[in-house]
């Protein structure tokens, strides 16, 4: 898996792809959008459906498929936005997806790095020519911080050393 380095030229892709639910959109995904626009001449956003979402046990959105692709549309980095029917849970269905968007960097969040899902689907991409990067999160902002305040969960407390 590779990270930006500042030696990176600008734009090095002909068309990138990025994917978020973009639930409670926030300066976050704006800054995530923006840092991978600045990596490719077209970038492409595929957000989930509300059925794919649903079926891969996720939390619950608020705010409906149709919204969030409408709010992500509007942002002027990014080129195409697209509805995905298909699961990320899905390695080979997700790559034959992929294929047919026609991307040769796939962008995502750091927080993401090393988790089951990316274990299992980083490499599958890799493997077919796809270049992966995670991009860095902005710190003091996401949206299950935000959800926990609007139920008035408290936030998690750091661990003690």
């Amino acid at each position: 898996m590779s990270y930006f380095e500042t030696s990176l030229p600008a734009k090095p892709y002909p068309v990138g792809y990025a994917t978020g639910y973009f639930d409670l959109f926030h300066i976050g995904h704006l800054r995530y959008l923006q840092l991978a626009a600045q990596h490719c001449e077209k970038l492409i956003v595929g957000i989930p459906s509300d059925a794919v979402v649903s079926a891969d046990k996720r939390p619950k959105v608020f705010i409906p498929c149709e919204q969030r692709l409408a709010i992500v549309a509007a942002l002027r980095c990014v080129s195409e936005v697209i509805c995905v029917e298909v699961s990320m849970e899905q390695p080979q269905a997700y790559l034959e997806f992929l294929r047919s968007v026609g991307n040769q960097a796939f962008f995502i969040g750091e927080d993401w790095q090393g988790s089951a899902r990316w274990n299992r689907l980083g490499p599958v991409l890799q493997a077919h020519g796809m270049k992966l990067h995670f991009l860095s999160r902005t710190d003091g902002i996401s949206t299950t911080e935000i959800k926990q305040r609007l139920s008035g969960v408290p936030a998690q407390a750091p661990p003690a050393e």
